[in-house]
């Protein structure tokens, strides 16, 4: 007769609630929940819990955790859970599989490819997952065969530091183009704070999409936005101002719109979130009026530069109260319209610190005259179209602060390329009070000038710093005051631009000197008639220093002294054309 077996197993029934009566089972739901909806912070919380309320370490539990580490980006924690359990259950497949991938992820197929051995030797065949692990070691192989045979990605071996470096030389829209790259160039560009330091739109703006500018904005972290360039439609740039406002760009300090029109409203609500401190701004065809600049300068108190670029000044400037911090100021109209005197006086009388002024278009002896007057720290002058440099190097210190040695007393830059009535009088006073600073003289434009301006400068004790010197189709030179000129400045001149002045002769290079003194790097004579080919050969022996002669149409130089001269200065170092008439 068979006994009879009396089982001492529960109920399935029963043994389910009393899991879901075990506290850990409330946690690891809530963890799968949060997993679900992609909240895998929430999930990664959850799951801590319910393994520290578990009393076994169970490998289920851990696996995800892993797997929300890895979702969440954390693949360091991931890979932590993923060799406890391998440790903890070295014949199971799960903390293999997980391991291996996140060292796919990671891009260390030689670590994965490792894995997944001992794991084809540690995990039964009769394993539901043997198969999976054997394929993946299959695909692991074939990346592991690609990685090798491609070249080396220098992020992956080179300090942070160094990367961070190298890409901070390249130009933004480089950056951009970086991205493209591979899928660990851009994991690293998007969370480096140094990709959306300095954002220039301004050349990429028409080749990229609304919905990319959007996509590179949503990228950002507004905090460490500092400079903002764009061009662009109407539509476009004021959506731009929109996500400036809404991404907090609070602490950008150069800000550029360059032929776009911007919506005054929105762009001063976008000047209050960044006012105290923005330090450069230009805007070139935007269509804000010129009347707005006074609201602006109010608005963002600590601007140093301002560049204004428009067809004609819609409107003046009246209600200006106090002193401003501008130390650079350009005011530039295309049409033949200009700012009237008073404006101006009224302007510059609140400047108090500008040091760099450009002007266009050009003015006459009382703009001029005013110019030098009112501003006692002027030490640039521009009568054109200028303000290269003036976003780089943004000094958040106001002039004011700074101690009297670094303040220069004098001006360094007089520069009037373009056409304009300065008469020699005011000219020759602004340079007698201003020769031991003045570093560049060009006077291309000044067509009034005379024999009375070459021969005070000619007679001059000295032009200890003059550096540059451009002249062009003059007839108030004459040989001699040339030669003073030179002789005066020939240790710090290093660029001469004497184009189609008609005394240039031999005698005038021979002033240049001969010795180590001489300090002129580039010289252009071009359309010089009276220049021959020994004054040529005699100039490129003496001057050791020279590196580029332009000499354009000199129709008295033969070509025997061309050759010659391009055998000192190299190939590239010698221009010589001359211009075909039909």
């Amino acid at each position: 007769m068979q006994k009879r077996i009396i089982s001492t197993s529960k109920p399935t029934s029963q043994v389910k609630r009393q899991k879901k009566n075990h506290p850990w089972m409330e946690a690891f739901e809530q963890g799968k929940k949060a997993f679900a909806e992609t909240q895998y912070k929430d999930a990664i919380h959850h799951f801590s819990n319910a393994i520290t309320l578990n009393d076994s370490n169970n490998i289920t539990l851990i696996d995800c955790r892993a797997a929300a580490y890895e979702k969440d980006g954390n693949l360091v924690k991931g890979l932590e859970d993923a060799m406890t359990m391998i440790k903890t259950s070295p014949t199971q497949s799960k903390g293999y599989l997980r391991a291996g991938k996140l060292f796919s992820l990671q891009e260390r197929y030689a670590k994965a490819l490792a894995i997944y051995n001992r794991a084809l030797n540690k995990v039964d065949e009769s394993d539901p997952r043997f198969k999976q692990l054997a394929e993946m070691k299959k695909t692991v192989v074939q990346q592991y065969k690609k990685q090798k045979q491609a070249p080396i990605d220098f992020i992956h071996i080179l300090p942070f530091d160094m990367v961070a470096h190298i890409f901070e030389l390249l130009s933004f829209e480089r950056r951009i183009q970086c991205m493209a790259v591979s899928r660990s160039w851009r994991t690293l560009l998007k969370s480096w704070s140094g990709m959306w330091r300095e954002i220039d739109f301004s050349s990429t703006t028409q080749k990229v999409s609304t919905y990319a500018l959007k996509q590179y904005m949503s990228y950002l972290n507004g905090r460490y936005v500092r400079k903002f360039k764009m061009t662009g439609n109407r539509n476009r740039t004021n959506k731009m101002l929109q996500l400036l406002i809404d991404r907090d760009c609070h602490y950008i300090e150069c800000l550029a719109f360059i032929e776009c029109e911007l919506q005054l409203d929105l762009f001063l609500r976008t000047l209050r979130l960044m006012g105290r401190h923005l330090h450069y701004l230009q805007l070139t065809d935007t269509g804000i009026p010129f009347s707005a600049l006074s609201e602006i300068l109010k608005t963002c108190p600590t601007i140093t530069r301002l560049v204004y670029q428009d067809e004609a000044p819609t409107g003046d400037i009246h209600n200006i109260d106090q002193p401003l911090a501008l130390t650079h100021l350009e005011l530039s109209f295309t049409s033949t319209r200009v700012i009237d005197y008073s404006t101006l006086k009224n302007i510059l009388s609140y400047c108090p610190q500008l040091s760099h002024l450009s002007l266009y278009p050009s003015y006459g002896d009382p703009i001029f005259s005013l110019v030098c007057q009112s501003c006692p720290r002027l030490t640039s002058l521009h009568f054109q179209q200028y303000h290269v440099g003036w976003d780089e190097g943004i000094i958040a210190t106001r002039p004011s602060l700074l101690s009297k040695n670094q303040l220069q007393c004098g001006i360094s830059e007089l520069v009037f390329p373009t056409f304009c009535e300065i008469g020699d009088d005011a000219l020759i006073s602004v340079i007698e009070a201003n020769y031991k600073t003045l570093k560049t003289l060009d006077i291309r434009g000044c067509v009034r000038l005379t024999t009375r301006t070459t021969n005070q400068l000619s007679i001059m004790e000295t032009l200890p710093q003059l550096r540059d010197i451009y002249l062009e189709n003059s007839a108030g030179f004459s040989e001699q005051s040339l030669c003073g000129i030179i002789d005066k400045a020939k240790e710090s001149l290093e660029v001469v631009y004497l184009q189609s002045v008609i005394s240039v002769s031999n005698a005038v290079l021979s002033a240049f000197g001969n010795g180590e003194k001489t300090a002129l790097k580039k010289l252009n004579i071009s359309n010089c008639p009276k220049v021959t080919g020994a004054g040529l050969r005699q100039l490129v022996d003496n001057v050791k220093s020279l590196q580029l002669l332009v000499l354009n149409n000199c129709n008295n130089i033969n070509q025997d002294a061309v050759n010659y001269a391009r055998d000192k200065l190299g190939r590239h170092g010698v221009e010589c054309r001359y211009a075909t008439y039909k």
